[in-house]
């Protein structure tokens, strides 16, 4: 059903093209497993880590990245008298146990369209500590690391990850550290293994977790235990694997940008809950060899892959070795450096080498702080800044800053507040910590801001989380449309659009090549770049409303004077008694908004909403790109999220229309719900949907008839292949005509590929299906 004012639009997203296909070459990934993991998968093992180097005694998990393959697994070499067996050999992921030290030659034969083969080689090797702690001297027999990485040794010991234990024991960490946290607070800890860890040692020398936290425990366990102090606290091995058989040996350590290396010990929910709403992120999404993106010299490798972050921005290897076999999205240690403590969050210091200019000073660059870690990617691509660069969804940074769009002769720009006054700008909204029962999905370390969730029994939930808005904004609403910004914001791209030549794919034509080919004149050259800077900033002007209405107002008047008014206000596409409803509450809420004077006679008074009903009335509707109700039929649905409040204003002002009978029950059923229609359909049906062929979004009506309140009903969309793309309902109707709207994207939020759709209705028995197809 249609939502009223801030129910209309939802926030925008931005989004990764994520694709699984198959592969034809075999390929071998490692798979991490946290304790939450653990927990919820029922998993008969302890947790562990996605490295090539493991700790005796510890598992390792593979997993095949080819996908409906057949699958035969065998360690091929390992140490001799071990043991050590798969748990299997023919299913997608296997695991073992290394139970001496030593390679061990893991081979992988998959079979598709063709057959392929692959072997990865996983060190065994126990725990040596790094070496350092308490003035001691690194033992290079031992492959200590503080030996041989001594200044990675002094920075690590500023982080918080060097004195973790240290703090608990004495009593300054929290008040509630107790015998389970040390576990996560010291090296190699696992009762289920013997390979040198903190627990083994612990046993060893005899030391117990003591029962009073107090200043002096850390120096008890330096002084008598100087070598269980070696492996306290969060260390190099924690990350890189047990280190006994490293000493300069490369293969013997691990370097992984795998997010289950932190999840090891960071996703363990009451308590730590940061991975598990990264896996909820877009951050977090897989992806394939075979993405587009991952190819060698892209320039996408640096933002959409841990691995290419590294070796471009870091290692300012400009060709890039992409494609990635085991490539990672944005990870934790894209943004957080582990040897580091920098200025908070131990927050990575890193800079866009594409933006540098002529001296080597990058434009685009992370300073350890929360309020720019996110403009090393979300910016302009150089040389975007002028009109004829075809953008990328990633300008955020530059919308906040207010440095973006084609800025007409005569005109002043805002710079906008978001970006100035929002602590920690993007981190600060898109960070913000939401309620406990929507964390996992919008806020903290999801980077989301709305979410639309399907639960175990298949019911679709929307969380919004407006969390950071309402210290200024205490009027907020439930979602982003605030005072109807969103819904000006789209209009205007619409109006836009109208007057501009479309590409096939039905967007605005723009681009260089287009303009120098005269299909397109200057006027619409400069205004499709303000289209486009505006829509694929993707937050339909929430990130800076000034600016974003700003370049579309002025682009709309360059191209010919902007068609403010329309009938349209609730945005579905008709024109009905729902228009002046929203007018109305519009009127209510922002008196000063300009498209109040409907009658354009210099004031605003209920006048404008009788002009504008009669209008509809007539069918004179001055924007002809909505479309009437069909005869007959008025369109009208229940509006959610009206307050009682908001109902006996529009009763109130209802009385100085003189509205039909037929729109008195319009107006019923719009305020009071499915209750007040006067007649109800006599059996189940499903439309067909409308507009189709549709691009990017078509409406779907059916109608359940009398007699049968509170049957189950449910809409889905299905692929050519049988796979549902997206439920669309999934909840008891009472008995009514409904009408839902898809807007072409899967249940990730992903814009579907065009093609053949199916959407089918069940709603008790009764069971249908239609066609509909999708046009880029």
């Amino acid at each position: 059903m249609r939502k009223i004012a801030g129910h209309i639009l939802k926030a925008g997203a931005l989004s990764l093209l994520i694709a699984y296909p198959l592969f034809a070459d075999a390929v071998i990934d490692l798979v991490g497993y946290s304790p939450q993991q653990v927990t919820e998968m029922h998993l008969t093992t302890q947790r562990s880590t996605p490295l090539a180097v493991a700790g005796v005694g510890q598992p390792v998990f593979l997993n095949s990245v080819n996908t409906g393959a057949t699958y035969a697994w065998s360690i091929t070499t390992k140490p001799g008298g071990s043991q050590s067996a798969l748990s299997g050999t023919s299913t997608r992921e296997v695991h073992f146990m290394p139970d001496m030290v030593g390679a061990y030659v893991v081979s992988l034969t998959v079979t598709d369209t063709i057959t392929t083969t692959a072997e990865l080689t996983v060190n065994a090797a126990n725990y040596v500590g790094i070496g350092n702690i308490g003035g001691a001297s690194p033992s290079f027999s031992k492959g200590q690391c503080a030996g041989c990485h001594a200044d990675v040794a002094a920075s690590w010991g500023m982080t918080n990850h060097a004195t973790t234990l240290q703090r608990g024991i004495s009593g300054t960490l929290s008040s509630h550290f107790g015998q389970n946290c040390v576990q996560c607070h010291s090296t190699g800890y696992d009762t289920l293994a013997v390979n040198g860890g903190f627990d083994d040692l612990a046993k060893t020398a005899g030391w117990t977790f003591p029962a009073v936290m107090s200043a002096g425990q850390w120096d008890t366990l330096v002084t008598q235990h100087p070598d269980l102090a070696q492996l306290a606290n969060v260390q190099c091995e924690s990350c890189h694997g047990p280190g006994s058989q490293h000493k300069g040996n490369k293969s013997a350590i691990a370097v992984s940008y795998d997010a289950g290396v932190c999840a090891y010990c960071h996703d363990n929910k009451p308590y730590y809950v940061i991975p598990t709403q990264w896996r909820h992120s877009l951050h977090g999404s897989a992806f394939t060899p075979s993405e587009a993106f991952n190819r060698a010299g892209n320039t996408c490798v640096p933002c959409h892959t841990a691995e290419g972050f590294f070796e471009v921005n870091f290692k300012d290897a400009h060709t890039a070795a992409a494609p990635y076999k085991n490539a990672n999205g944005q990870t934790c240690q894209v943004c957080h450096d582990p040897h580091e403590k920098g200025a908070e969050h131990q927050l990575r210091l890193a800079e866009d080498y594409l933006s540098r200019d002529s001296l080597g000073v990058a434009k685009y660059k992370s300073d350890g702080t929360a309020a720019h870690a996110c403009d090393v990617c979300h910016h302009l691509r150089p040389g975007n800044e002028l009109v004829g660069a075809r953008l990328h969804e990633s300008h955020q940074s530059d919308m906040l800053n207010g440095t973006v769009g084609y800025r007409y002769a005569g005109k002043k720009y805002p710079e906008g507040l978001h970006g100035r006054y929002v602590t920690n700008r993007c981190v600060g909204c898109h960070m913000a910590a939401a309620s406990s029962d929507k964390s996992d999905y919008v806020g903290g370390h999801t980077f989301a801001v709305k979410a639309e969730i399907t639960d175990s029994t298949g019911a679709m939930h929307e969380y919004y989380n407006t969390q950071a808005c309402t210290g200024c904004h205490a009027d907020m609403g439930e979602n982003f449309d605030y005072h109807g910004i969103q819904t000006r914001v789209t209009q205007l791209l619409d109006q836009i659009k109208a007057k501009l030549p479309l590409s096939n794919s039905g967007s605005p034509l723009y681009s260089t090549a287009d303009y120098n080919a005269g299909k397109l004149t200057e006027k619409q050259y400069r205004a499709a770049y303000n289209w486009y800077v505006v829509n694929n900033d993707g937050s339909r002007g929430i990130h800076n409303p000034s600016l974003a209405v700003s370049l579309l107002e002025d682009a709309l008047e360059d191209l010919g004077g902007p068609e403010t008014k329309t009938c349209d206000f609730t945005g579905d596409g008709k024109n009905n008694i729902s228009d002046v409803i929203f007018f109305l509450l519009l009127r209510r809420a922002d008196p000063e908004d300009a498209r109040l004077d409907y009658n354009n006679d210099g004031t605003k008074d209920i006048s404008d909403a009788v002009a504008l009903l009669a209008q509809i009335r007539a069918g004179t509707c001055p924007n002809k790109s909505t479309l009437l109700a069909a005869a007959g039929e008025s369109g009208v649905e229940p509006m959610e999220g009206l307050s009682a409040e908001e109902i006996r204003y529009i009763e109130q002002m209802a009385g100085q229309f003189n509205l039909t009978d037929e729109e008195k029950a319009d107006l019923a059923l719009a305020l009071y719900g499915k209750g007040a229609r006067a007649s109800l359909p006599k059996a189940f049906a499903l439309a067909q949907n409308t507009p189709n062929p549709f691009n990017p979004s078509t409406t779907i009506s059916y109608s359940v008839p009398e007699g049968q309140n509170g049957v189950q009903v449910r809409l889905d969309v299905y692929d050519l292949r049988g796979q549902r793309v997206r439920s669309l309902v999934n909840e008891p109707k009472d008995a009514g005509t409904y009408t839902v709207f898809w807007n072409g994207t899967d249940e990730r939020g992903g814009r579907v590929a065009s093609g053949v759709y199916f959407y089918r209705l069940q709603a008790g028995s009764f069971v249908q299906t239609r066609k509909m197809v999708m046009l880029k």
